[in-house]
């Protein structure tokens, strides 16, 4: 897969991306980062995405090293200079740098079919930070993908509670109300589409999703920056529903698709 790395705003081989992301570079745990995609070549949600960035960083005890116009630049010259027809990107900032890496976006439009997902017992502390190198997400991930699955539900195995997965946020709708964690860093495309939820006249709110409760639950998806939203119609051994998108999800991943275009359209203006 075709990759392209920044530091600083320069660009530099992989290898050099390497050694100073696993180097000193890291100092201890403060490393932070965000992703983010392009639909037609415009960066989704940036400024969003930037906030979180400089968040996530001030949680850790320091400050981003450039402006987050500057980074917000950097991005965009990024994409300019890959050149491919979509990109995701990963934002790395450290005390002294900030890194980008661009890699060419492929998608396999089977996950909107619906995906199968392992649940992990995962405590995060820090849950409200996006901190590299999270080891329990990670083995988390890594799990669920040996099992087949293609991601990991994160949850807390003294209350039960699934929170969150280790690369997506998760929602799920019960009695027609659409509900979403907040014992989880809150996503950018999560948001999006609760907010269209409310427009399409559907009641949103915080809840809790025990383990126990999913024959309970109507519909269950994830969302993610790369996917947007993807359908869960199996957790762990338990189907959801019928055991196929439901019909709530898929007028939402319909609203998402039209609120992407209409916000390529109008970045363009």
């Amino acid at each position: 897969m075709k990759s392209l790395f920044f530091r600083n705003g320069h660009l530099i081989n992989q290898n050099e991306a390497t050694i100073a992301l696993s180097g000193s570079g890291f100092q201890g745990s403060k490393a932070v980062y965000t992703s983010l995609r392009t639909y037609n070549d415009v960066p989704f949600m940036l400024h969003e995405h930037m906030q979180r960035l400089q968040e996530s960083a001030v949680m850790l005890g320091f400050e981003l090293p450039f402006k987050k116009e500057d980074i917000s630049n950097w991005v965009k010259e990024s994409i300019q200079q890959a050149g491919f027809k979509e990109c995701f990107l990963r934002i790395t900032a450290i005390p002294h740098d900030v890194f980008i890496a661009c890699r060419e976006l492929i998608i396999d439009t089977i996950v909107y079919e619906g995906v199968s997902v392992l649940s992990v017992p995962v405590v995060r502390e820090l849950y409200k930070a996006k901190v590299v190198g999270t080891p329990g997400t990670i083995r988390a991930h890594q799990q669920a993908q040996e099992a087949g699955c293609y991601e990991a539900l994160l949850y807390n195995p003294y209350s039960g509670n699934l929170s969150e997965g280790s690369r997506s946020n998760l929602l799920w709708i019960k009695n027609n109300t659409l509900y979403w964690s907040d014992d989880a860093l809150s996503g950018i495309t999560q948001k999006v589409v609760t907010e269209l939820a409310q427009d399409l006249g559907f009641a949103v709110q915080k809840g809790q999703l025990a383990q126990k409760e999913l024959d309970s639950v109507q519909e269950v998806f994830i969302t993610q920056t790369s996917r947007g939203i993807i359908p869960v119609t199996q957790i762990d051994e338990q189907s959801i529903g019928d055991g196929k998108p439901g019909a709530i999800t898929l007028q939402l991943m319909h609203s998402f698709q039209e609120f992407t275009q209409q916000y390529h359209e109008g970045s363009q203006l």
